[in-house]
Order: structure tokens, then sequence, then C-alpha cells
């Protein structure tokens, strides 16, 4: 019945065709109208689904208090202290401040800081009352700033070359496209006042960073489609050998492409870090699709069929087998929808819509063009029937009996050290260690955090009773905490009211006292140290909510910023140590937000998202194949030489040191619908063969039939994937090389570990 439908389907394709080449001409058209209209994303907010309840905290805290992200100018020179720098300097401080999307800035120039005005009285100033316009008045400024605590180690680094200009962002600010505009003015601010008298300048930050991933996204996104066209150009041509074996698998995934991101286009979707690589995944899975409808059109003009005939042929027995493997594949992708990042939600659903919207083509253009097209000579016809690869096919389907067990003991080994491996895999999420060493972006950040005090930021915010920031046991404990974030590597400051309430009581005393009130001063003493601050304008950014909030800004260190990530549980037991009742005195949570807290919560997202999507792929897809091959036992024998390239992938990670990032963490679902296509065409003929022959026999006959096609798509696969590894970004290259070897290694389990499994227990021929 199913082959009559097949058959039956075929025929009605056929008499159609001209009809069907132009609907898919017109909804081609169509889609490529909305196809331009897809732009680009790469702020971190974009990875978080809408309600998560970190970004709402996240969202919270902007709103208090106005911003979080910076970008962080790293002015440096052997000699900043010259009155044309430091006028140069000031110049760009002040432009800096009407650039688009700024808050505040911070800098030499302008800063603020507590001096003695008289005795008993103290207030914040500006650090420089004119900027110096002689040498003099420039060394002098240069001591007194690497004197005043609040400026070195903060604005200025301790061998006074090299400076900061800190430049917050609006909340309005905080997106994609504003910090786009952001940075590229700040960047002609740079060349305007900077450059000229001779300071290096360096722009480091969260935005310079998401400026950098959408000029490396565009240029990804506009190199792998050409890179990709190359690669199945080249392999149809030295496979094939004939123009129409090229020309109808790369009509396959142009159309496909043009449909799936006009789809994007249509619903609004946005181009990610992640998403710039569905174009080679869409040729991928195309051509493999297109490969194996070629290759049973091809068996069949040697056994003898006319075109028309050979067509029908190779698509009635690849409907079913075909729409499975899509199916598999899909299912894949589809399981990426359990995780927590939004990129990866919609990479999957896309790259499942993709997987079909290929699978439809090949089973309705594909026919058609072949229908239209000469067939191939009788010669080329010959080349199918020998070789090289033919011989190996057929030694390949007779394996020895000492081979299988070698096999069997190769792939135990393979399988219980790469589980091994996989158990010191580890996560990152660092936006900086996207880029690839050497990029303009990662050598401004590295350059800027060595010097300066961090260029971005984990924020905590202390909540407690109106006024109890105003208890000196309470400040005790929030000075320790500080301190114990200081004592990490990436945290070279923590920034607080802290510092300004230390610097206030020793301006009062002329030097005399330094440290923060305590119980044995006079128990008012931290109100009328606060009581000079509070007028301050820039005072509510630090204490808020009538003394019951204070906030905290560790200046981090974007390089090193996955240790501090990986401290979260060292941070959180300090955290517990701060909030320990205070007998008698106010009660204390502290809650942690900001950039690199966001990060902290990618990786999390990231293991969690790894471990659940490749359940949920595995066990949908061993259903799957319980369905299609209407067997349990061979169902469960399909997925052991399939399970073991995916294991086999994540130790070669371990051994690489490839992290699981937003590129990695899809390989293990991704390349479990992917591999398993070549088992399913495989046992599909298998278990025809199995009708009239044994085992050993079906074997043979199975592998000299399907073994050609499965070579070939294995190979473009991992030549299609490993085209990424030319892209701007080690998430993107990781994700195709390692791919690449999943996908190898499949195919090495495909021809060596199947036929080694399900011939155990068989007696040789």
């Amino acid at each position: 019945m199913a082959e009559g439908f097949e058959a039956r389907y075929v025929a009605g394709l056929l008499r159609l065709r001209a009809l069907v080449l132009v609907a898919i001409t017109a909804v081609t058209v169509a889609a490529g109208f909305f196809a331009v209209r897809v732009g680009f994303a790469a702020d971190i907010e974009s990875w978080f689904v809408e309600g998560d309840a970190n970004l709402v905290k996240y969202h919270a805290f902007l709103d208090k208090f106005g911003a979080d992200e910076v970008s962080v100018v790293g002015v440096f020179a052997d000699d900043l202290f010259t009155p044309a720098r430091l006028q140069a300097l000031d110049a760009f401080t002040r432009a800096a401040e009407e650039a688009p999307y700024t808050y505040r800035v911070s800098a030499l120039t302008n800063a603020r800081v507590v001096k003695r005005l008289g005795p008993g009285h103290v207030g914040i100033e500006e650090f420089l009352e004119a900027v110096p316009e002689t040498p003099e008045e420039a060394q002098a400024a240069r001591a007194a700033a690497l004197a005043d605590p609040l400026l070195r180690g903060n604005l200025l680094a301790d061998d006074a070359r090299a400076t900061a200009v800190v430049v917050e962002l609006t909340r309005e600010g905080n997106n994609f496209a504003a910090k786009i505009e952001h940075v590229q003015a700040l960047r002609a601010l740079m060349a305007k006042h900077l450059t000229p008298v001779g300071l290096e300048a360096h722009l480091a930050g969260s935005p310079s960073l998401d400026d950098a991933m959408f000029t490396a996204t565009e240029r990804d996104f506009g190199l792998f489609g050409p890179l990709g066209a190359g690669v199945i150009v080249v392999m149809m041509l030295v496979l094939f050998r004939r123009f129409s074996a090229v020309f109808v698998p790369l009509s396959v995934v142009a159309i496909a492409s043009v449909w799936l991101f006009g789809l994007m286009g249509a619903l609004g979707i946005e181009i990610t870090l992640v998403s710039s690589s569905l174009v080679v995944l869409i040729m991928a899975v195309g051509v493999a699709d297109s490969v194996h409808v070629l290759s049973d059109y091809y068996q069949a003009l040697m056994a003898g069929h006319a075109r028309d005939a050979a067509v029908r042929h190779a698509v009635s027995a690849l409907l079913v087998p075909c729409l499975f493997t899509s199916l598999t594949t899909a299912a894949g992708f589809l399981s990426l929808l359990v995780g927590d990042l939004q990129p990866i939600r919609e990479f999957g659903w896309l790259a499942a819509v993709g997987v079909m919207f290929a699978f439809v083509l090949s089973m309705t253009f594909v026919p058609c063009l072949l229908a239209l097209v000469s067939p191939p000579p009788a010669r080329f016809i010959e080349r199918q029937r020998s070789g090289a690869v033919s011989r190996l096919l057929g030694v390949l389907g007779r394996p020895s009996r000492r081979a299988r067990r070698a096999t069997l003991l190769a792939g135990a080994v393979i399988a219980i050290g790469s589980g091994a491996l996989v158990t010191h895999l580890n996560t990152a999420a660092n936006p900086l260690n996207y880029f690839l060493p050497g990029a303009p972006v990662r050598v401004a950040m590295e350059k800027v955090d060595a010097a300066l005090a961090g260029s971005t930021s984990f924020e905590f915010l202390a909540h407690t009773d109106e006024d109890g920031l105003k208890d000196p046991r309470l400040l005790a404990r929030l000075d320790t905490f500080a301190h114990q974030l200081e004592s990490l590597a990436g945290v070279p400051r923590v920034l607080s009211v802290l510092d300004l309430l230390r610097e206030t009581r020793k301006a009062l005393t002329d030097g005399e006292q330094a440290g923060l009130p305590t119980t044995a001063d006079h128990p008012h003493l931290a109100a009328q140290l606060f009581f000079f601050l509070e007028g301050d304008e820039d005072f509510p950014t630090l204490v808020r909510d009538g003394y019951g909030l204070a906030r905290l800004t560790a200046r981090v260190r974007m390089s090193l910023a996955n240790d501090v990530t990986r401290a979260t549980d060292r941070i959180n037991a300090w955290i517990a140590e701060a909030e320990a009742p205070i007998e008698g005195g106010p009660r204390l949570s502290i809650e942690s937000t900001g950039y690199v807290k966001l990060m902290a919560d990618m990786e999390r997202y990231l293991f969690e998202s790894q471990i659940e999507s490749l359940t949920v792929a595995f066990i949908v897809i061993t259903l799957m194949m319980f369905v299609l091959l209407r067997s349990v036992k061979l169902g469960l024998l399909a997925m052991i030489p399939n399970g073991l390239p995916i294991l086999f992938g994540l130790g070669f990670m371990t051994l690489a040191d490839i992290p699981l990032d937003p590129g990695t963490i899809m390989i293990g679902s991704m390349a479990l619908g992917l591999v398993v296509d070549d088992t399913v065409h495989f046992l599909v003929r298998l278990r025809r063969s199995l009708a009239d022959a044994p085992m050993p026999a079906a074997i043979e006959r199975t592998m000299s039939q399907t073994g050609r096609p499965i070579i070939v798509t294995s190979v473009v696969l991992a030549l299609g994937f490993a085209t990424l590894g030319f892209g701007s970004f080690t998430p993107n290259v990781a994700f195709g090389v390692v791919s690449a070897v999943v996908i190898l290694c499949a195919l090495l389990a495909d021809l060596l570990l199947l036929p080694a499994v399900l011939l155990v227990g068989q007696k040789d021929a």
C-alpha cells in the first residue's frame, strides 16, 4: 500500500512538474522580498527568553540606578601629565558627555573627590579645578592623582601611564542598535581629540564587544554562503563530474536558504552569532538529501531504467527514508527548545524548519529537474559500477570475524575513554573569548584590562532596613564582603559608598583617621559622614531608599570574567556570611546582578541545556527508529554507531580545550539528528534485503547500494561544517570543527561498527 502511494505520488508530481516549478519559483521570489529585511543582533540580553527571572532582576536594577554597561576608553602614554595631553583628555571627556546614549562620564579631568574645605568641613569637589597649563601644574596633578585612592587603581594606573575614561550608558542605550551608534561616536571622538596629541587609545567594554560582534556576524554571514557553495561545487564535480550533479543540490540549498531567511524576515527574527551558521547547515543538509536522490537515480539508470522510470524508482525508494531522516534531524534541532537561551531556541526551530524545507525541495524540485535534464552517458554509469570506492565497499560489506571483534573492541575503548573525558568538559560564556586571539577588539580589551580596573562589572545590591547603612556593624559586613570579592583574580576593585566614607573621615581628621566607623566610635559618626555626602549629585547612584539600599560595583577584567563566574559558589558563601543576623541590628540581604551575573547565568543555562537537549534528542530519535524499522532490536542497534560519535566529539572537545559555549552547546543534539540519517538509509535497505537473504548477505548487498551515498553525504556534510572554521567567532569555529569530526567519526561507525554490531552472533558466510 505504501509503495502504491509512493509510486502514485511520483507519477502525479512528474505530470505536474511545470506547475510545481512555477509554484516553487513564486514562493522563492516572495520569500526573497522578506529575506532582505533580516537584521542582526548580538547584545547579551538577546540570549535570554522574555520573562527570565535573572533578566527581570537586571532590568529592575537598571530602572533604579540608570546604568550598568560601560564603555571604557583606555588612554596610554609614557607621560600622560602634560598640559597638551590633559587638555585633549578634557576635550574628549566633555565631548563624550554629549555622545549618543551617554549617561555619565568619569575621567581624571572631571573626577570628583573628597576634599577638606576647612576644620570640620568636607565636600566633594572636582579633582582638577582647572586643566593644568604648565608642566609644573601637570606634574602636581600627577602626584595628587596617585595619592588619591579614589583615582589610583580606578581611573589611573599605578604607574600613571594609563588612564580610563568610563562612559556609562543610559537605560535607553541598553540595546543593540543604540550601542552600535554609541561606539561609533566614541571612536570618532577618539580620533579627533586623542590621537593628534600622541595618545594611544583603545575602546573596551561590552558595547564595543557588541559592535565587533555586529561587524563580524555580518562578515561571516556573507562569507559562509559563497564558501559553502564553493565546497559543494568542488565536491560534486569531483564525485560525479557532471554539471547537473552540481546544479541540482546547489539549487536546493539556495532555495531552502531563501525560504528560511524569508521566514525570519517575515517574523522579525534577527541573525545572531549562532544563527549566522544556518546557511552552512541548510547547505549541508540540502546536499545530503539531493545526493541520496542522485545516487539512487544513477543506480536505477545502471539497472537499465529509462530517465523518467529512474526518477520514479529513486523517489519511490527514498520518500519514506528521507522523510524519517529529515524528521530525526529536525527532532535533534527541536530538542534545543528545552534550553533557556533564546538564540539557541530560535536556532533549534529554525534549523528544523530549514531541514524540512530541504526535504520538500528534494522530493519535489529535484525530481522535476531530473525529469528535464538529459541522463548521463554510459561511461558515467560504468564508473559508478567500478573504481576504488566500489572495491572498498565490497570489502566493508564482508567483514571477517577477526575484523568484527577488533572493531567492537576499538568502539568500547573509545566509548570508555570519551566518557571519562566528558566529565571534565568546561562551560564558558565570555563574549570576549568568542573572538579569535589577535582580533582588534580582544587586543584592545586585554590591554585596557591589564592596565586599569576592568571593563565590565558584577553588581551587588545590599538591602537593609531604613537607616540600616548607618549601623557600623553592617558597614563592616559590607566591607568584608568587598575585600573578599577583591581577592578574586578578575576583580581588581570594588567601588561603593564605603570608599567615600573612608575618604570623608580621613579628610575630616586631616589624615589622622581613615577607616570606617566602628562600634567604638561615636554612635552617630556614620550618620555624620553620610551627611557630608548626601548632597552630591552622584550619591543616589550608590545609596538609595532612605539608607536602606547600597550598591557595590565589582569592576571585572573581561579577559578574566570566566574565572569570576566560576567562583559563584564562593561568592554565594560570602553573601551568606554577610547576611548572618546581627544581634539587635538591621537585617542584611545581598542580591547579585549586572553584566557578569548574566554571563554566569548563561554558563549555567549552557550546561543544563546540553544535558536536557541531548537527552530529549536521544529518546525521541530512538523512538522514531523503532517506528521506522518496525523493530526494537534494530532500533537499539542503530543508536550504538550514532551515540558513539557524539560521545567521541564531546571527549574531543575536552582534549582540544574547547568549552561548551553558545556554539558548541548545539553539537550533541544537532549531530545526533544528522549522523543518524545515514544509519536510517542503511537499515531501511537492510530490512528490505532481509526479506530474501540472511544477515551477512543482506549487509553486503546494502553496503553496495548505500555505501557510496553515505560516504558522499558524510564527506560533504563534514566539509560544509568545516567551512565554519573560517569564521570570526571561536564558537562558530569550534562548532564547525567538532561537527566535522563527529560526522566523520559517524561515517566510520556506519561503515565499520554498524556491520560488526549487526553480525554479533551470526555465522560467517
